[in-house]
């Protein structure tokens, strides 16, 4: 069985991790046979069970393996946000997905919107206005399309609606397309522009 891959809640890293229990035997491909090791798994009604270690840190996480699913407890770290995202964006985006990982769907979307808000307001939308017309104005001014406008905008009604308790509760599929969005935004609005300049600088094409 291939090494599952996580970021490791102990040490903040992404590792494989390492089966603690193994066993050891003798197995066939074809006509060869070789010896062969594969992680002991403990069985019951709800899983399968074993233990990985984090290779960097030496903690042990629980690993359970259910219809070729697999969970980690404590739950891994989510992947980290692109860092050409200004940090105080980037910042409300790790809380949202943090809020994912624990089935906070209300907070994940909430922390979206707060995002979405700071980079309106860093992309130099009037902080005075409300987050609607702040998105509208970065369109009129065309610093995003009509497209990521849309975009934009169901970012803010999901957020809207999971801070109001008349409203409906964020189910978990929503939270996760509402974060994607949130990211897309963000890596058009600001990671991309960065990865066209170092393209530029590159093939020399920055003016002087």
């Amino acid at each position: 069985m291939k090494p599952i891959e996580i970021y490791c809640p102990w040490c903040y890293k992404h590792v494989a991790l390492v089966w603690i229990a193994l066993r050891y035997g003798i197995g066939h491909r074809g006509y060869a046979t070789e010896k062969i090791e594969e992680p002991i798994f403990y069985n019951t009604a709800k899983g399968n069970w074993s233990i990985g270690m984090c290779p960097s840190c030496k903690n042990c996480v629980l690993i359970k393996i259910n219809d070729k699913r697999s969970s980690v407890f404590p739950n891994p770290l989510p992947t980290p946000t692109d860092e050409r995202i200004p940090e105080k964006i980037r910042k409300d985006i790790d809380e949202a997905k943090l809020c994912l990982s624990v089935n906070a769907f209300r907070a994940c979307a909430g922390m979206c919107r707060r995002a979405l808000q700071q980079a309106c307001i860093l992309k130099s939308a009037s902080p005075k206005k409300k987050l609607e017309k702040q998105i509208d104005e970065l369109a009129e001014r065309r610093i995003i399309t009509n497209e990521i406008k849309e975009w934009a905008h169901a970012i803010r009604w999901v957020g809207n609606d999971a801070l109001h308790p008349e409203f409906p509760e964020v189910a978990k599929e929503e939270a996760k397309e509402i974060l994607d969005l949130t990211e897309r935004f963000m890596d058009i609005a600001f990671a991309a522009s960065e990865r066209v300049k170092k393209l530029k600088e590159k093939h020399g094409k920055v003016k002087k």
